[in-house]
């Protein structure tokens, strides 16, 4: 399950998603209300609902994944795990087989916001740091004000953001 970033267009995502789809995961690119996660919390609900996997994750980008880990808190017991593309956790983590993948760029010019709220991360926590990488490409959207200039290509972040994310499923998945 997957929410986008904050005013960024549903589909900027699909070429970073296609690649994690493309190594055995199924993907839903969940489209919000007015491009704004917090507007459509509850949309994993209705997808959950209509599909039976056994291990089911959360993920987001940056304010959809404040709000994936917001919704995540809520209902721990129905997901595995949540990955995080520039974003922190909103609420309490903590549960047992729940565990959080983090990944962002040191070239994100929301460096500072992404260390917000350790102590709600849970004791299984991943941390990936995608070397040269900012915040606005791990999506197809353009430029972000305020972000870092990124020092490798999109391709090359969203390459290493879709084999962290390989790494920590195939992890976790058991």
């Amino acid at each position: 399950m997957f929410y986008p970033g904050a005013k960024v267009e549903t589909t900027a995502y699909a070429p970073l998603l296609k690649q994690i789809a493309s190594q055995e995961a199924d993907v839903f690119l969940v489209a919000m209300p007015l491009h704004m996660a917090f507007f459509g919390l509850n949309k994993a609900d209705k997808i959950r609902a209509s599909y039976h996997y056994q291990n089911w994750y959360m993920s987001g980008h940056s304010l959809g994944a404040a709000m994936a880990a917001m919704y995540s808190a809520d209902h721990l017991k129905d997901y595995r795990g949540l990955i995080m593309l520039a974003g922190y956790p909103t609420k309490d983590l903590h549960a047992a087989n729940f565990s959080v993948l983090s990944i962002y760029g040191p070239k994100d010019g929301n460096a500072k916001m992404l260390q917000k709220n350790p102590q709600y991360l849970p004791n299984d926590y991943t941390m990936q740091v995608i070397k040269g990488g900012n915040h606005a490409q791990f999506g197809n959207y353009g430029l972000q004000k305020g972000d870092g200039q990124a020092t490798i290509s999109r391709k090359a972040q969203q390459q290493a953001t879709a084999q962290a994310v390989r790494q920590y499923l195939l992890a976790h998945d058991k």
